[in-house]
């Protein structure tokens, strides 16, 4: 990670040095467009393929969409741009479990798929710029968006690389409008995005990787049944956190990048670790996917307007979908379902009670938040299990229902723990309603001096100490 990473910084810092002197705005979208393909090819070469191949079929197929009248042709179009797009996704993804079934069915013919899809890498990045280049085309279906008239654009739009492998995923038609408007170079604005790239980083390397990292590890990666619960519940916590810093780390990184440009993306986390309920929390965490799926797969299959039945079906199809666009598992299916029928007992008991005024009363906001973060930390521990076996034993210490109980978590990692997960959650309870822009704007220039010096010392001495972002995965 540490050699890509340098070789991040280094492009990076060449197209900032270019990126302002050069008068032509389309010889700058031309630079980073460049610079996008050259980053995604350090992870791979052969993915650029893949990613030049769905960005090339959705232009055609959009263009195809806009200039025909038949709405049969129209949806045709549509059609093959989510068989062919979440073909390639579950080719990469699925393909190895379902080759594995067929195996297991022609077991008893004496015949044996030798293709094994486990020996090729997944494209870096796959996840996202898919569900992009699908809505682009959904939307021009829709007459939501205009296809551009500048296929560099929309190149661009899809191998942008500050939020090309790990999102959020940007809506074509948020982006589109930036591209039009020749970037003028902004102090403020590049200051504030130079800002959040050097938090991001903190958060990821510093506090995810070097203080947290640890502790999930030790709790983990030990299969021996038995372990006690106050070290289950620790391991679980410090992953949350591990999690959310590591992903919004990315995501803030990626913001302040393309901030530094004279891109905005919005943001993909709004204090998820302080959500009061499981609608809530679901709108906070990982915003840009919650809002794909909504907008292209909840609304569709007729929203909250249906029946009751049909409603929370819909909720289960997209909590299930969610779970599995992260890992074709069992353990990510599970997840899926525990969330789908937590939102639909919360929403249940909101429609039941909706004239009780003390259930929506502030009294009830604090405990529900904290009853919403216990229950969120403990299954959690679906994201970073192997099998629903050890996420089974993992659940069992959580709950007390282990016998000779041991310890696996030394006390420097519990000081480390207790140093820093409670002031994560603090910040999260803390900026629940507040915007972090105008909240850091507030703070004495002194002291933000000392903050940022802290994390610039803090990187370089977890330097080499980073690992992949978690996302990456995904």
């Amino acid at each position: 990670m540490l050699f890509n990473s340098l070789i991040f910084i280094t492009v990076f810092i060449i197209v900032i040095l270019f990126y302002y002197n050069i008068k032509s705005w389309k010889i700058r979208k031309f630079l980073l467009l460049g610079s996008s393909y050259f980053l995604y090819a350090l992870s791979n070469p052969i993915f650029v393929l893949f990613l030049f191949f769905s960005t090339v079929l959705d232009w055609f197929l959009a263009t195809w969409i806009s200039k025909t009248d038949s709405l049969r042709k129209k949806r045709l179009y549509v059609f093959c741009s989510v068989v062919v797009n979440i073909g390639l996704l579950l080719y990469f993804k699925a393909g190895l479990i379902l080759v594995n079934l067929l195996n297991s069915y022609f077991a008893d013919f004496n015949l044996i798929i030798p293709y094994q899809p486990s020996n090729y890498l997944i494209p870096i990045g796959i996840s996202f710029y898919t569900f992009q280049t699908i809505s682009f085309t959904v939307d021009v279906f829709r007459d939501e968006i205009k296809r551009p008239k500048s296929f560099f654009d929309y190149a661009l739009y899809v191998s942008f690389f500050p939020q090309l492998v790990a999102g959020p995923i940007v809506r074509a038609g948020d982006f589109f409008p930036q591209c039009h408007k020749k970037k003028s170079f902004n102090t403020q604005t590049f200051s504030w995005g130079l800002f959040l790239f050097i938090t991001g980083l903190f958060q990821k390397v510093v506090i995810s990787d070097t203080i947290l990292s640890p502790t999930v590890g030790l709790v983990f990666t030990n299969t021996t049944p038995g372990i006690h619960w106050v070290d289950a519940w620790i391991g679980s916590t410090a992953f949350a956190a591990q999690l959310f810093l590591d992903f919004s780390g990315y995501s803030t990184c990626a913001i302040g990048v393309a901030l530094m440009l004279g891109f905005s993306i919005k943001d993909n986390f709004r204090s998820p670790l302080a959500a009061i309920g499981f609608n809530d929390f679901w709108k906070r965490w990982h915003i840009s996917l919650y809002n794909w799926f909504k907008d292209y797969v909840f609304i569709p299959l007729g929203g909250s307007r249906v029946s009751i039945p049909r409603v929370y079906l819909n909720i289960l199809i997209l909590t299930v979908l969610s779970g599995l666009w992260h890992r074709f598992s069992l353990t990510f299916l599970v997840w899926g379902l525990i969330h789908g029928v937590l939102i639909i007992l919360e929403s249940t008991l909101v429609r039941l009670f909706r004239k009780n005024k003390f259930l929506s009363s502030s009294a009830l906001k604090i405990p529900y938040r904290i009853l919403t973060s216990l229950i969120l930390i403990l299954t959690i521990v679906l994201f970073r299990v192997v099998d629903l076996n050890q996420g089974f034993l993992l659940f069992k210490a959580m709950l007390g229902f282990t016998s000779n109980t041991y310890s696996v978590i030394p006390s420097f990692y519990l000081l480390s723990f207790f140093a820093v997960v409670p002031i994560v959650i603090a910040s999260h309870w803390y900026f629940y309603n507040r915007d972090f822009a105008k909240e850091i704007t507030k703070l004495p220039k002194s002291f933000l001096v000392s903050m940022i010096t802290f994390m610039l010392c803090s990187l370089i001495l977890a330097q080499g100490k980073g690992n992949d972002f978690i996302y990456f995965q995904f």
